[in-house]
């Protein structure tokens, strides 16, 4: 199986947007057709841009979805 790093700006915009291609690569590790590697760092990185103000009043964003997010990628990915 295919092992895909990617950056965090990727990951956020995958994850907060439904369409384009950071949206298809999330979408291919949701499916597990690809393997996501990432980093403690990263992770922490994303918790916290998704608990912007800005950003979860612009996308809808809610601490269930923000938690099962980060919780799926501390599971799901390889982290290095």
């Amino acid at each position: 199986m295919l092992r895909v790093v990617i950056d965090t700006n990727i990951l956020i915009s995958g994850i907060i947007q439904k369409r384009g291609s950071p949206y298809k690569v999330v979408r291919l590790w949701e499916e597990e057709a690809i393997v996501l590697v990432t980093s403690q760092s990263m992770v922490m990185e994303a918790e916290k841009v998704l608990n912007y103000p800005k950003i979860k009043k612009k996308y809808r964003l809610n601490e269930d979805l923000i938690r099962q997010t980060i919780l799926n990628l501390l599971r799901y990915s390889v982290l290095t």
